[in-house]
């Protein structure tokens, strides 16, 4: 069956009004950022910005599907900030993540265009990114997806640590043995459940053992740890002396960063 498509020009609010509820997969919005861009009208939105921003958001939210994506365009921090904390308050979007939009040489043109009467000046000149946040409405779930940290996203995402994981695995095969083996022999030599196996060297919750953990399940197996530490100590850019001039490619960096953004989940 062949998608179709319907555009409806007018006022945003206005018309998602008339949209059923749970219909929408998808959000992309950019809307005014209340900066006073050459003076404009509609981006002086003055004190009511933020009420105004919800009051859409709200409708938005009514539209979407559970966990339906939201995309928000912005550039100004300080508006930023304020509006996460209003968004976090008053609706049931979840911040999963942004993108930015890294401008370049954007100083002279940001400069012409800017308001000479805006108290806004001085970011006009500065800010050379614009930001693109990523939301999911998540109505259950809202208030504890707020408390994840990026740690805890990070190590629930299956393109982070590869190198490691990549290595336990490795082991596995080296030895002639399954996870199964691990959490027996854990479970022979403490008593315990062993429970944080579900965890440790896994794209969810990733962690790592204790040495307590190593010492009485992988130790005796007969892990070779030695490639781990290689892995470990190998620098990754935030360990080099400051002294010392950049010698890896980051190229694999980015692209890490690229399958690690395309791989977040709420």
């Amino acid at each position: 069956m062949e998608p179709t498509f319907q555009t409806m020009q007018g006022d945003c609010i206005e018309i998602m009004r008339t949209l059923p509820d749970a219909s929408v997969d998808l959000v992309l919005a950019d809307p005014p950022y209340n900066i006073k861009v050459r003076g404009e009208e509609w981006d002086n939105l003055g004190a009511g910005y933020i009420d105004w921003m919800i009051e859409w958001l709200l409708e938005a939210q009514r539209v979407l599907k559970p966990n339906g994506v939201l995309y928000i365009w912005h550039n100004d921090m300080p508006q930023i900030a304020r509006l996460l904390v209003a968004m976090e308050q008053r609706t049931n979007f979840a911040l999963m993540s942004f993108c930015v939009w890294d401008k370049g040489q954007y100083h002279a043109q940001s400069w012409k265009n800017r308001d000479p009467d805006s108290d806004t000046a001085p970011r006009s000149w500065f800010n050379v990114c614009e930001y693109c946040m990523h939301f999911f409405n998540a109505p259950k779930d809202a208030d504890s997806a707020w408390k994840h940290t990026g740690l805890d996203r990070i190590n629930s995402n299956p393109e982070c640590y590869r190198p490691i994981k990549d290595w336990y695995y490795a082991e596995l095969d080296r030895l002639g043995i399954t996870e199964e083996d691990v959490v027996e022999r854990y479970r022979q030599a403490t008593g315990k459940s062993g429970a944080m196996f579900r965890h440790y060297f896994k794209d969810s919750q990733f962690a790592i053992p204790t040495e307590a953990v190593w010492q009485a399940a992988f130790e005796p197996l007969g892990f070779d740890a030695t490639p781990l530490l290689d892995i470990v100590k190998k620098p990754h850019g935030g360990g080099r002396s400051q002294t010392s001039p950049p010698q890896e490619d980051t190229t694999p960096c980015a692209a890490a960063t690229t399958r690690c953004a395309k791989a977040t989940k709420p």
